[in-house]
């Protein structure tokens, strides 16, 4: 009898510990942790507050609908959590959350079931609030955004050909990616790296890029130049996308026919398969001085015999759908936004 009474003294000092640790760890916690049970919170440490402005008695007992923006978004989130039922972690980038005093934030969310028994819908949430981070990579963003703008304009006072055709192909290349369902981040990318891919032809002598009249072979392989060039001013620069590799092998092809390296198939990145289609559909439709603009038909004709060979093929059959669908007019060689 006094044997099982001390065991019995022993576990609950044993559960005490347990329980004492759990809060130690829980109030450690920097990030807003918040348990579920069918979708209402049953306990929530102290960073709640420091992220969402409320105490965490405040929102014992209450949905975390109180946490989101709408009634979709609570539902959207809502599928998510659903999973981690299934012992499946969940990480959620960038939902948008409501803190308490009614301010839009950003949290990084992870999700898992709590116990054994998927029929309890025990669920456990941490918040992380990414709102500052996020604005300031939208501002580095930003600005490598107009670094590229501003090289691009700048070309304009000895290619004004170039210039603009880096502009129309950064433009035609993000539609494509949006196309294609790249997220935000890579649709950045492709967007700089076509303002930035022809910057090898400030390399190019003048007097080439602006003659009138077909060019010779000798004209021709200095212009051919321009990519590696281009790589080569850019390799330095510390942009977070590969967009010294856009302007290394935008006019490699999928057959390896292209130049400067002849590299092929799963050696090129979608970033470039994309920059290889828009930017003959751009150029071959716009005017040059030593040629002159290609019809509808000669373009069209071009990326449908090269599909599945020089091109890749869900690039050629998008770029066709924006051609066809007319947000692209390859006789004005410019975008409909």
């Amino acid at each position: 009898m006094i044997k099982h009474i001390i065991e019995q003294k022993q576990a609950s000092n044993r559960l005490e510990e347990l329980e004492s640790l759990e809060s130690s760890i829980l109030a450690a916690i920097l990030h807003a942790v918040i348990g579920l049970h069918e979708r209402r919170i049953v306990f929530a440490n102290n960073a709640v507050e420091s992220v969402f402005g409320w105490k965490p008695e405040e929102l014992i007992g209450k949905t975390t609908r109180i946490l989101y923006r709408s009634e979709a978004e609570y539902e959207t989130i809502g599928k998510y959590f659903y999973s981690a039922l299934d012992r499946q972690q969940t990480y959620i980038e960038e939902f948008p959350c409501r803190h308490k005093d009614g301010r839009d934030i950003v949290c990084l969310m992870s999700a898992s079931r709590i116990g054994e028994k998927l029929e309890e819908k025990k669920i456990v949430v941490i918040y992380e609030n990414i709102t500052g981070r996020r604005k300031a990579e939208e501002r580095l963003e930003r600005s490598f955004v107009e670094l590229a703008e501003t090289v691009s304009r700048a070309m304009k006072f000895r290619d004004p050909y170039t210039a603009e055709h880096q502009r129309k192909v950064a433009e035609l290349a993000r539609l494509v990616g949006e196309k294609m369902g790249l997220d935000k981040d890579r649709l950045m990318g492709l967007y700089i790296g076509g303002l930035l891919h022809d910057i090898g032809k400030c390399s190019t002598p003048e007097s080439i890029l602006s003659k009138p009249g077909k060019l010779i072979d000798e004209e021709w392989a200095l212009v051919h130049v321009h990519a590696k060039q281009g790589y080569e001013i850019l390799d330095g620069a510390s942009f977070p996308w590969p967009v010294a590799d856009m302007a290394l092998h935008h006019h490699e092809r999928l057959d390896g026919s292209g130049y400067p390296d002849g590299i092929s198939g799963d050696e090129l990145s979608l970033e470039n398969r994309i920059l290889g289609v828009c930017d003959v559909v751009e150029s071959m439709s716009s005017f040059r001085p030593y040629r002159p603009a290609r019809s509808i038909e000669e373009v069209l004709e071009e990326i449908k015999d090269g599909k599945g060979t020089k091109y890749d093929p869900a690039v050629v059959d998008i770029m066709l759908q924006i051609i066809e669908g007319g947000e692209f007019e390859i006789e004005k060689g410019r975008l409909k936004m």
